[in-house]
């Protein structure tokens, strides 16, 4: 029997705790690091790469989307199962396209846990129970429809671009984050990602690239 060589991405030790705890004593999967953040998953990747990364979309620093993106350059062969609370359809999209294997909620079953590892080893995607695979699905079809409304050859979706208007205008994360009805760490996730696409470094960054595009009115 093969043994799935499974890698832990999050932040969170009480979340790498409890998955160590879920998946101790299986004979078919063998985790064989745990890490906090990027620079830990790259120090371990030295080491060899696993079968399946099972990874958290907010981290601190880049998102685990952006680091999902680097990875498949590097290692190819590697799946990557997003492990999260977030249910933002856009984000949840964002990870998809990054070219993630399989996407789990946190809420998810110590079996659903096990079913997504195993079908996602042999080669199926996986879509978490708890997910609306028909609003995820239409959502995709939206945005590969070209349907949102975008800029700079449609690498915008509709929310980066409210995302960008918000900053622009001076809001900050926490007011974002109650005007939106998302968290604090989705509207930083959201930050870094269009930092990501449009290869800026700052807030500062986005605000001139909102009113030289027009974004906003001055």
């Amino acid at each position: 029997m093969n043994v799935i060589k499974l890698m832990l991405v999050d932040d969170h030790q009480v979340v790498l705790d409890g998955l160590r705890i879920l998946l101790s004593g299986l004979p078919e999967i063998k985790i064989i690091n745990e890490c906090r953040n990027e620079d830990e998953l790259n120090n371990n990747l030295k080491s060899g790469p696993p079968d399946i990364i099972l990874l958290d979309i907010t981290l601190p620093g880049r998102s685990g989307i952006e680091i999902a993106r680097t990875l498949l350059e590097k290692y190819p062969l590697i799946k990557i199962i997003f492990f999260t609370g977030n249910t933002d359809e856009e984000i949840l999209y964002e990870a998809i396209e990054a070219g993630a294997n399989g996407i789990l909620l946190k809420n998810s079953s110590r079996q659903e846990i096990i079913n997504a590892i195993n079908k996602v080893y042999a080669g199926e995607d996986y879509l978490g129970q708890n997910l609306s695979l028909t609003d995820l699905k239409n959502f995709i079809k939206i945005a590969k429809s070209g349907s949102n409304k975008k800029i700079q050859q449609d690498i915008l979706t509709t929310r980066e671009i409210e995302i960008i208007k918000l900053l622009a205008d001076g809001f900050q994360y926490k007011e974002i984050a109650s005007m939106l009805n998302i968290s604090i760490r989705t509207v930083e996730t959201y930050k870094n990602t269009i930092l990501h696409k449009l290869e800026l470094k700052s807030v500062v960054d986005i605000v001139k690239y909102a009113i030289k595009n027009k974004i906003i009115e001055i």
